[in-house]
């Protein structure tokens, strides 16, 4: 089962819970609006992507049920998360100093409270 919000925080960014039999996982996906815009890498040495599952080096998370593929009810829950580092591509439209780089490291500290999207994926 994989878990993430109705909508988005921010312009590229949400939490993705994955939660099997045996663990949960915690991701901040990171996806540009238009998918033919390959802007995110986890690695410097990666090819661009236009969305990354950038792992959580840290967090907590509380649901306020155990999720359950069978009923499918809705699961509210908050999450502090602290991603691993990523990066992506600036484009020059964004830039305001024309020296500064094309592309820039990130890592995100974000609180999140969410209503689940249940979905089942045979992993």
């Amino acid at each position: 089962m994989v878990m993430h919000p109705d909508n988005w925080f921010g312009p590229s960014s949400s939490p993705l819970i994955r939660i099997t039999k045996d663990s949960i996982k915690v991701f901040l996906l990171a996806a540009a609006h238009d998918p033919l815009n390959l802007k995110f890498k986890l690695n410097i040495t990666d090819t661009f992507s236009s969305y990354i599952e950038v792992p959580a080096k840290k967090y907590t998370l509380k649901l306020s049920a155990k999720p359950d593929i069978k009923t499918k009810l809705p699961v509210y829950g908050y999450i502090d998360m602290e991603s691993e580092d990523y990066y992506e591509k600036v484009a020059e439209n964004d830039k305001t100093d024309t020296k500064a780089p094309d592309i820039t490291k990130n890592r995100v500290l974000r609180k999140f409270y969410f209503r689940s999207q249940n979905r089942h994926y045979d992993y």
